[in-house]
């Protein structure tokens, strides 16, 4: 009985050992852009990923509205912004920015790219946050702190 229960809790082990473990690396740096707006850019090894809304000829999408905001709204609340309610579509090629109008305080803007995670797989990341004042928005000393 010993040994049966021995090899049922190794067999799991085995099988999980070959891959490596997906981390993402939120680290980042805060810029005053020219305009005063802030800029939170993400310079860790790994970027925080983003599920984008794909606009399709046929008007769906690969990824869910629920994932996108899933993702954003962890990277805005890592860094003490206030969380989104909707996901907005890139259509087009070339679009590498998002824009939430209505956002409180001000236009938020999410530039993403691709990158690659430790696996080597790409996939799409956010790389800078720009918001027009945040420190008045909170009104809270320490606003940019970790």
């Amino acid at each position: 009985m010993k040994k049966l229960l021995l090899i049922l809790l190794c067999v799991p082990l085995m099988f999980s050992c070959g891959e490596k473990e997906v981390v993402y690396d939120f680290d980042y740096r805060i810029a005053i852009e020219t305009s005063g707006s802030t800029s939170w850019i993400f310079e860790g090894e790994y970027r925080p990923p983003i599920h984008l809304i794909d606009e399709q000829l046929d008007g769906s999408s690969k990824n869910k509205p629920e994932d996108f905001i899933s993702d954003l709204n962890n990277v805005l609340e890592h860094i003490k912004l206030p969380k989104v309610d909707y996901a907005v579509k890139r259509s087009g090629i070339r679009k590498t920015k998002l824009v939430f109008q209505d956002y409180p305080g001000g236009e938020l803007k999410i530039s993403w790219s691709g990158d690659k995670n430790i696996n080597n797989e790409g996939y799409d990341c956010i790389w800078k946050i720009t918001h027009p004042n945040p420190k008045n928005m909170f009104n809270v000393d320490g606003w940019h702190e970790r």
